[in-house]
């Protein structure tokens, strides 16, 4: 049987006593320069609160509950004051979105040294984002987004190295993209849209890996889409319309294969649209409108099977529409009108069973209406106005129930209207002006009781006026 053992301090040897003293004395020592340490880290991220309440008129806020100076408070009471959260007795925290804060961001904010997120959206705030904000380098979302900032982009908020999400959005700031933004190797979502930023989108955009969001809509930037841009691999959505862009679309926009949203519209971008951006499989929105292209469209947009919505129109573009088109089996909106396009409506158009909107006006289409096109029977407008179209309406175009608006004038389109139009119960609008029709005046054009507008002119019809024509109560 073993015998316990104890051993009082007296037994120990004088020397190894004095050691435990002195490490009991050190660990002590080690304990209370740790608290006194908290506590000034505490005081300091008091007193910056403290500053940041009086910049921001605190007493005027929607919710200001527990934020209280009268004291310095215990690490625990932090976390009772609103939009605050504490992680060992330091602010993590600082989450005010739409509380009706005004006035400025006080440099003190800089130093809230282990603040992670700083949520300051849908505010007032004006002044400009200070400097000292790139000491927050545990910083991981930045919110600033919808508030009325004036000034640059710091170049320090280059320092904020772990930052996933940067939203600067919606406010009034000017200068350049700082091109310390290539710092941010974590960052998933870049928001600086609806600013007054200028300059060229910089080059070291490219070095955001991680980027998931780079939206720089409605700003003035100018020159050229870097090639860069095609190093941004896990980007789903591109936002860079409303600008004063030039240059052509990079080839390497290609790369970007999680693409699902590529806006480019409202800016002067020349060139053709490279073949490359048929890779992008997963792409569900190309808007590429109001620029100023040229060249055909590339056979390889017929790739894109996720495609939702394909606009197109105001460019210059010539060539055919490519018969690959109706490979978009998921397209609800294809909109080319405003181009030079010639030859005639491919019938594989009539492929594209999802269709809403069918814009092709404004062209030099040639060759008649496919009958395919009564294929779209979730069409509910279909302009085909200011081309060269000739034949005559098929009659298909009855199957169309869905339609609102249909717009065939100024062609050059013959035979008679089919009666089947009467079938287009939804129907607004119907416009078939200036063409070489002949014929009589359907009666079956009554039975269209939602038509507003009715707009026959310059053509060649004949015999009586149908007396259905009465029934047309919402006729303006």
């Amino acid at each position: 049987m073993q015998r316990s053992v104890i051993i009082h301090y007296r037994e120990f040897p004088q020397r190894t006593v004095c050691v435990l003293k002195h490490c009991c004395a050190a660990v002590l020592l080690v304990v209370l320069m740790a608290h006194l340490a908290l506590g000034q880290s505490l005081e300091m991220d008091y007193r910056s609160l403290e500053a940041f309440y009086k910049a921001t008129n605190g007493d005027s806020w929607t919710n200001n509950d527990n934020w209280d100076f009268t004291a310095v408070p215990e690490e625990d009471e932090l976390d009772s004051w609103y939009g605050i959260s504490q992680i060992s007795g330091r602010v993590s925290e600082l989450s005010l979105s739409k509380n009706n804060l005004n006035g400025i961001i006080p440099v003190e904010i800089g130093n809230l040294q282990r603040l992670r997120l700083l949520i300051l959206d849908l505010n007032s705030l004006t002044g400009s984002i200070p400097a000292e904000i790139g000491n927050l380098q545990q910083l991981v979302g930045l919110y600033l987004a919808d508030n009325s900032l004036t000034g640059s982009i710091p170049s320090e908020i280059g320092n904020l190295r772990q930052l996933e999400v940067l939203n600067l959005d919606g406010n009034a700031l000017t200068g350049s993209i700082p091109s310390e933004i290539g710092n941010f190797q974590q960052l998933q979502r870049l928001n600086l849209f609806q600013n007054a930023l200028t300059g060229s989108i910089p080059a070291e955009i490219g070095n955001l890996q991680q980027l998931q969001r780079l939206d720089l809509e409605g700003n003035a930037l100018a020159g050229s889409i870097p090639t860069e841009i095609g190093n941004l691999q896990q980007l789903q959505f591109l936002f860079l319309q409303n600008n004063s862009l030039t240059g052509s679309i990079p080839p390497e926009i290609g790369n970007l294969q999680q693409l699902q949203s590529l806006r480019l519209e409202y800016n002067a971008l020349t060139g053709s649209i490279p073949a490359e951006i048929g890779n992008l499989q997963q792409l569900e929105v190309l808007n590429l409108f109001q620029n100023s292209l040229i060249g055909s469209i590339p056979a390889e947009i017929g790739n894109l099977q996720q495609l939702q919505r394909l606009n197109l129109f105001q460019n210059a573009l010539t060539g055919s529409i490519p018969a690959e088109i109706g490979n978009l089996q998921q397209l609800q909106r294809l909109d080319l009108e405003g181009n030079a396009l010639a030859g005639s409506i491919p019938t594989e158009i009539g492929n594209l069973q999802q269709l809403q909107f069918l814009f092709l006006q404004n062209n030099s289409l040639t060759g008649s209406i496919p009958p395919e096109i009564g294929n779209l029977q979730q069409l509910q407008s279909l302009r085909l106005e200011y081309n060269a179209l000739t034949g005559s309406i098929p009659a298909e175009i009855g199957n169309l129930q869905q339609l609102e608006v249909l717009n065939l004038f100024q062609n050059s389109l013959i035979g008679s209207i089919p009666p089947e139009i009467g079938n287009l119960q939804q129907l607004q609008r119907l416009n078939l002006f200036q063409n070489d029709l002949t014929g009589s005046i359907p009666p079956e054009i009554g039975n269209l009781q939602q038509l507003q507008r009715l707009d026959l002119f310059g053509n060649a019809f004949t015999g009586e006026l149908p007396s259905s024509l009465m029934q047309l109560n919402q006729l303006e």
